[in-house]
């Protein structure tokens, strides 16, 4: 019998790897234009899986603290799935901001997909108001006082003011609106004060913009003086006709403005005469003007007594009573000396 042999056999084996393949669309970068400060920009960055294996996405960083990644955990992508990620520009200053994310995933293509970022962060309109503050001071009643208000855009875009507002009597504004103003330019609204009454106002004038809310406070005092005059009426003794008496008129200011009292003028200037001067009277002051009575007939006189001041006309009642003057009556009686020698002297009495 002839011996065993051996026999080989050959098989041809066909297999196919299994892998994870990343894209992104946009496919090289991200770029988010322009953004103002203090806002904020989202972009989507599409993930797909165009492997045949499951994509696993193990971090995402990014380079530049102006731009921000989800620090939520990734999904899974399953082969031919996708995925959006949102990336987040902040500018904090004017400047263009560039920077990149990096995908770490066990994609067999790209397992550090890396992208740029590029941004510019601009600034938006920006209100400024100076003064920051408006305080008129002293101002008479029935006057007015008026304050410059002046609003520039200190921002990089067009501001537009979009109310005024806040303001009541005895203050105003004007204009009440305000065209737009480009970046650097600034403009200008006068503030007005005019107090009716003494006291003390205080108001808000609250600006409203695209480049923020403005509040410039406001205040002024309302002040006049006042005029109070005693005793009224002027009441004269009785005085003898051919003489006089003189009698003071006291003024006094409880107000909180000066007080002139420029002239005064006597309803009968040959009976009674005023000191004809010009009066100060600083507030809670006392001032006195004489009034001389003199009469000239017998009987009761009435008159009386105009002072022009600061807050207007005052009338004052003059009385007075004239009587007739006393009469002395002188005799002349003869006094006998008889003879008396050179040298000498002799008394008489006289009866």
């Amino acid at each position: 019998a002839a011996g065993a042999g051996t026999a080989t056999v050959t098989a041809n084996m066909i297999g196919q790897g299994t892998s994870a393949e990343i894209v992104t669309s946009p496919p090289d970068s991200l770029r988010f234009g322009e953004v103002k400060l203090g806002q904020s920009k989202d972009l989507n960055l599409t993930l797909s899986n165009t492997g045949n294996d499951t994509l696993r996405v193990s971090s995402v960083t990014v380079s530049n603290s102006a731009f921000a990644a989800p620090a939520a955990s990734f999904p899974p992508l399953l082969p031919g799935a996708s995925h959006q990620l949102s990336i987040r520009y902040i500018p904090r200053i004017t400047r263009i901001d560039t920077g990149s994310v990096v995908i770490s995933s066990n994609a067999a293509n790209a397992p550090n997909l890396k992208l740029g970022l590029v941004g510019r962060g601009t600034e938006g309109p920006i209100l400024e108001i100076r003064p920051t503050s408006l305080n008129f001071g002293n101002v008479r009643v029935d006057s007015v006082r008026v304050g410059v208000v002046r609003m520039r855009n200190a921002g990089g875009d067009t501001l537009k003011m979009t109310e005024l507002r806040g303001l009541q009597p005895p203050f105003s504004v004007t204009p009440l609106t305000v065209p737009p103003l480009l970046a650097g330019d600034s403009t200008q609204v006068r503030v007005r004060f005019e107090p009716k009454v003494r006291g003390v106002f205080t108001d808000t004038l609250v600006v409203n913009s695209n480049g923020g809310t403005v509040e410039l406070p406001v205040a002024g005092r309302g002040i006049r003086a006042e005029l109070v005059i005693t005793p009224e009426p002027l009441v004269f003794d009785t005085v003898a006709v051919g003489s006089s008496e003189e009698l003071n008129l006291v003024i006094t200011n409880p107000g909180d403005d000066t007080l002139k009292v420029t002239n005064i003028v006597s309803g009968t200037p040959s009976v009674f005469q005023p000191a004809l001067i010009g009066l100060l009277v600083p507030p809670g002051g006392v001032q006195g003007v004489g009034v001389r009575f003199a009469p000239a007939v017998v009987g009761r006189v009435r008159s009386t007594l105009t002072l022009s001041t600061t807050v207007g006309l005052k009338t004052v009642q003059l009385v007075g009573i004239g009587r007739q003057p006393a009469v002395v009556e002188v005799r002349l009686v003869p006094v006998e000396f008889g003879n008396v020698a050179v040298g000498q002297k002799k008394a008489a009495r006289v009866a």
